[in-house]
């Protein structure tokens, strides 16, 4: 980590002119976004006050000023995924194999249900950078939706061969393909997913399986579940655990509930048509007073993706 971060702070203290630099830009917004403003000074041990003026004017420039992560989240964040689109397409005009873009566009074109141009994004990713894990289950997923279910779990295992910390996006990966295919005796999770179970990180996993193996009661689900949704989620991370939560009370048969989960993923900016159109378990939700209206505003945002 602190080698990786070395590098990066030494890319960024060549000059004022890596401040007028998209790839340079991508530096500092992985820098930030993935450690932290703070802990890029802390574990360098740094105390340079150059670096230290430009992140902060970085981190309170306008937004046509800001590394394309953060206009691109923050974009998706207000529900503005047609902006979202416009920064992710500047970025691979001018560097077409930027596989952070690559792989972010892809998996927004999925969820909008343009799946050939999605493929397209990520095989490329996959071509480009061999290591990625993400990029094969976001491959999985559609290929779950689709009923391709032999092809999800290749690319889900690929996956987990790759990093170990794509184990839990797998897991779930896994889970929800066995309900999907109403086949719950089908799923097999690796030993070490297993092990991991109990760790507070894997309670959405956990109340997952409970739920898919009718392992889970009603009167333990409603404070599990209420558990999942805190106030300090993002409209982005509300919409998917809304998803997922809503999956969980079909399984357990309540399709009320479940619906109030869609409704409330709705609201928070819901993107994902390919699941509302394509996911088996859905089903008893799709003649419910309300779902059309959920999938008229679920197509609108979609469709401002583009293709």
């Amino acid at each position: 980590m602190a080698s990786a971060l070395q590098r990066a702070y030494e890319n960024l203290r060549t000059g004022e002119a890596v401040f007028r630099d998209a790839n340079r830009f991508r530096q500092i917004a992985t820098v930030l976004i993935r450690h932290g403003f703070g802990a890029v000074l802390q574990e360098l041990s740094l105390r340079d006050e150059w670096l230290v003026k430009k992140l902060l004017e970085l981190r309170s420039a306008p937004v046509e000023h800001l590394p394309l992560e953060k206009r691109v989240l923050l974009a998706v964040q207000e529900l503005d995924f047609a902006a979202a689109r416009r920064a992710l397409d500047r970025a691979l005009a001018i560097a077409p194999t930027y596989v952070e873009a690559l792989e972010y566009l892809g998996m927004l074109l999925f969820e909008a249900g343009r799946i050939d141009a999605a493929f397209e994004r990520l095989a490329l990713v996959v071509e480009l950078d061999p290591t990625r894990p993400y990029p094969l289950v976001h491959i999985a997923r559609a290929h779950a939706l689709n009923g391709n279910f032999d092809e999800a779990l290749a690319m889900y295992a690929r996956a987990e061969q790759l990093q170990a910390h794509a184990g839990f996006a797998a897991a779930l990966g896994r889970l929800r393909l066995a309900a999907w295919r109403r086949d719950p005796a089908s799923l097999a999770l690796p030993d070490k997913v297993m092990a991991e179970l109990e760790t507070p990180r894997w309670k959405l996993v956990r109340v997952y399986l409970g739920a898919l193996r009718g392992q889970l009661a009603e009167a333990d689900a409603l404070p599990l579940t209420a558990s999942l949704i805190t106030a300090r989620q993002s409209p982005r991370a509300l919409s998917s655990v809304a998803q997922l939560v809503a999956e969980i009370w079909l399984l357990l048969g309540r399709t009320d509930r479940a619906f109030a989960e869609l409704d409330r993923g709705c609201k928070a900016g819901l993107l994902d048509i390919l699941w509302l159109d394509r996911c088996a378990l859905l089903e008893p939700l799709r003649a419910m007073p309300g779902f059309a209206e959920v999938r008229r505003q679920t197509l609108l945002r979609a469709e401002a993706m583009g293709g």
